[in-house]
Formats: C-alpha cells, sequence, structure tokens
C-alpha cells in the first residue's frame, strides 16, 4: 500500500488525498519538501504516508526483504493466486522505493537482493551435492558448512542490511 501510494505521489508529483490516514499535503513548489532537482524542474519524492521519503525506503526495503524470504521459501508462491498478489505487491513495493529516490534504500535493496542470490547460489550448490554432482565447478562455495541451507540464514543477513539502511536513510533525513 506504501509504495501504491508513494508512486502516486510522484506520478502525480502531489498528494493523493490521504489526509486522514496521516499523508502530508505535498507539491514540489513546497518549502520543506523534499525534492529532486534536474535543471530548473523541482521532481517530488515519493513520501507514501511517512515523514521523509527516506523513510519510506527503509521502511519498504525491509518489507520487501521480508515478502521476498517467505516468497522464497514457498515454491506455491509462485503459482497460486495468493503468490500472484504478493508479486504484485513485491513490484508495487520496488516502485516505491525508486520513486523515493533514497540512495540507502537504494543500497540496502541492492545488498538484500545480493545476498539472497548467495544463499540461492548455496541451495543450488548443496542440492547438486545431494544429487551426486560433485559442487565444486565454478560455483566457488564449496568447503564446511557452505551450501547448508536453513531457513532461517536469510532472516539475519537482511536484517542487518535493512538495519544498516534504514540508519543511514533517518541520519541523512535528519542532517537536512
Amino acid at each position: 500500500c506504501q509504495g501504491i501510494v508513494g508512486t502516486s505521489q510522484f506520478l502525480l508529483q502531489r498528494s493523493v488525498g490521504l489526509g486522514l490516514l496521516g499523508e502530508m499535503t505535498l507539491h514540489p513548489e513546497g518549502k520543506l519538501v523534499s525534492v529532486i532537482e534536474i535543471g530548473e524542474k523541482r521532481w517530488l519524492r515519493a513520501y507514501g504516508l511517512t515523514g521523509h521519503p527516506n523513510l519510506l525506503g527503509g521502511y519498504l526495503v525491509l518489507w520487501l526483504l521480508v515478502c521476498l524470504g517467505q516468497a522464497r521459501k514457498e515454491r506455491s508462491m509462485r503459482t497460486s493466486l495468493p503468490g500472484v498478489v504478493l508479486w504484485l505487491a513485491l513490484a508495487a513495493g520496488m516502485m516505491g522505493v525508486f520513486c523515493s529516490f533514497s540512495r540507502s534504500a537504494w543500497l540496502g535493496l541492492a545488498l538484500g537482493l545480493v545476498y539472497f542470490g548467495v544463499l540461492e547460489r548455496r541451495r543450488v550448490a548443496a542440492m547438486r551435492r545431494r544429487l551426486g554432482g560433485d559442487g565444486l565447478a565454478g560455483d566457488g562455495l564449496s568447503g564446511p558448512g557452505l551450501g547448508q541451507h536453513r531457513p532461517r540464514d536469510w532472516s539475519v543477513g537482511a536484517s542487518a542490511i535493512v538495519l544498516c539502511g534504514i540508519m543511514g536513510g533517518v541520519l541523512f533525513a535528519y542532517r537536512e
């Protein structure tokens, strides 16, 4: 929902009328609003229902990585109706992160996705070893303890990455 609100704000370049839910009155020419300036044009960054675009970005990255971890665990999430809705929500969240123009959120999301990529490589390498492959052919992840996927592995690393992104976003937001 926050991703949809934020993307709508960016596309419309104004508030979307959700003041009852706490949306701020936004306009790119207003004072104390966070904008991107391209030439002489001011572009409103996505706020969602938060007080600053960096907070929206941090919130969305945290939400995206948690949901992606869940979708990664559940194979049925790829074809079922709830899975399709989840993937659409993930796409809306990604758009919201982009429209927030929060560099710390972009960095946190990129690091989180790299972390998930490493976990997926480990899972595939472990499966290859179980099926009789040697697991050494170019995957770079062979060795003691590597390739053993535990369902909770993603939570510690992803949480640390996201917290760094959020803290960076908060510090950047209040630096201005």
